[in-house]
């Protein structure tokens, strides 16, 4: 048997290249600890020589001494730095400063769509967000209306579906508003009895009311548990207490909240009485006190209920009740837009808030199978009330068929006989499916020639 010290062994071979390796390692770490000492030797010994060989350094500035503020010019800091001055002029982090009055605006624009889109949302975050997309769309393109319609109207049995609240006054903006005490409970907090449009619809008011008001105008409600996780519309009659304005959205308040009025007040012992004149109310309107208000000879205004105020102009005087029109029509600022639920489609045609004025006069259907919005848009005349209509998950045009309510009834295939234009508004689509909420954004963005026509 052949022995493990003989030369031929490869354990005997192994460690031999083992003890070499560390040989050659401990080697050249004493030749880097050499080296170190060395190079720190040279660098402490000979200081004339260690600035020969430094390599050169940049001058340090320093900054200019302190000035006295009280001398100093206001403007030298802007003068020296451009984007400051732009961002003192233009004030890009307050977008809301830049809105200013153009001349008056005298047409609307109306726009309807299925309360049953917020059924293809799978959790309540994800409805509440979808209702977000609509009012931000509908906020950036100054839309005045929005119509909220039931599509469901023709699919179910008619004894076993549940009764529709008429709740068309509720939600509609006209001069005065429903107090929100009276809103009816339009969505149960239990899932079976979701409805779809009226979820949809207070949302909508909650994001368009001002933040002042909100507190006083709507209660604690299921449907509005998520609502405060949503953006801002941020409209410019949302207004902060130190805006100076000539019109304020507010509500009227009761007696006992007017004689206990301290809220915001610097002075917590100033009461506020209504006065003896029949004829006035008080109103709050977000600033520190309330504001008093001359009513229409024989009108009632029952408590919390919004209005829009035109501010008093002096001391002593009263401020008036408006029209929510007002605004828009004297400067062309945008005022927020109102809520109008409909049982079917056709109600969104004959229950429009301008029968007085012939109602629409612009009506456009959409549709992937109507004519290229690029080739009408710029054929369309003017108007003076514009309303824009879009399909639900099925499309408009079973919509349309299923409505026993039109008179004469219309196939899906003659839906387009129903609108002045048939439109599609994202030809050559990539997606096979556009959503509502896309197709709102997209066709006001394709129409945005005639929303702003000067």
């Amino acid at each position: 048997m052949m022995c493990k010290q003989e030369a031929g062994c490869p354990s005997v071979t192994t460690k031999k290249r083992r003890r070499k390796s560390s040989g050659k390692c401990k080697a050249a770490m004493k030749e880097l600890v050499q080296e170190s000492k060395a190079r720190l030797l040279s660098q402490t010994s000979d200081p004339s020589d260690q600035e020969e060989h430094a390599p050169e350094r940049a001058p340090i500035h320093l900054p200019p001494p302190p000035t006295n503020r009280a001398t100093q010019n206001p403007t030298a800091e802007f003068t020296q730095n451009p984007t400051a001055e732009f961002a003192r002029i233009h004030k890009p982090h307050k977008p809301s400063a830049n809105v200013t009055a153009t001349k008056g605006r005298q047409y609307t624009v109306s726009i309807a769509l299925p309360g049953s889109i917020v059924n293809n949302a799978q959790t309540w975050e994800l409805k509440t967000a979808l209702v977000g997309q609509i009012a931000r769309a509908c906020a950036i393109f100054s839309v005045n209306e929005i119509v909220i319609f039931d599509e469901s109207v023709g699919e179910t049995d008619p004894s076993t579906a549940k009764p529709q609240q008429q709740s068309a006054a509720t939600y509609g903006r006209a001069k005065y508003r429903t107090p929100a005490e009276d809103l009816p409970e339009l969505v149960d907090s239990d899932d079976s009895q979701f409805q779809p449009s009226h979820f949809v619809a207070r949302i909508l008011e909650y994001l368009e009311c001002p933040q002042y008001l909100r507190k006083s105008l709507f209660p604690i409600h299921p449907d509005l548990r998520l609502a405060g996780l949503l953006p801002p519309l941020d409209l410019p009659h949302h207004f902060r207490k130190d805006h100076e304005t000539p019109w304020r959205e507010g509500c009227i308040l009761p007696a006992d909240k007017v004689n206990n009025y301290v809220a915001g007040s610097h002075h917590p012992k100033k009461k506020h009485r209504r006065a003896d004149d029949s004829n006035t109310s008080w109103a709050d309107v977000g600033l520190a006190e309330p504001v008093q208000v001359l009513r229409d000879e024989g009108v009632s205004l029952p408590d919390w209920t919004r209005v829009t105020i035109q501010m008093p102009k002096g001391e002593g005087k009263l401020a008036r009740l408006v029209s929510p029109r007002l605004p828009t029509q004297t400067t062309g600022i945008y005022w927020g837009y109102s809520i109008r639920l409909a049982s079917s489609i056709s109600k969104v045609l004959t229950e429009t808030p301008y029968a007085s004025e012939g109602g629409y006069d612009l009506t456009i259907g959409t549709s992937e199978r109507g004519k290229n919005v690029d080739d009408v848009v710029d054929g369309i005349g003017d108007f003076k009330h514009m309303l824009l209509v879009l399909g639900g998950l099925s499309g408009l045009e079973l919509t349309i068929a299923t409505d026993e309510t039109l008179e004469p009834r219309l196939t899906a295939a003659d839906a387009p006989l129903l609108f002045d234009h048939w439109l599609n508004t994202l030809p050559f689509q990539g997606s096979r499916t556009v959503r509502t909420e896309e197709a709102l954004l997209v066709s006001l963005g394709a129409l945005r020639r005639l929303l702003f026509r000067s």
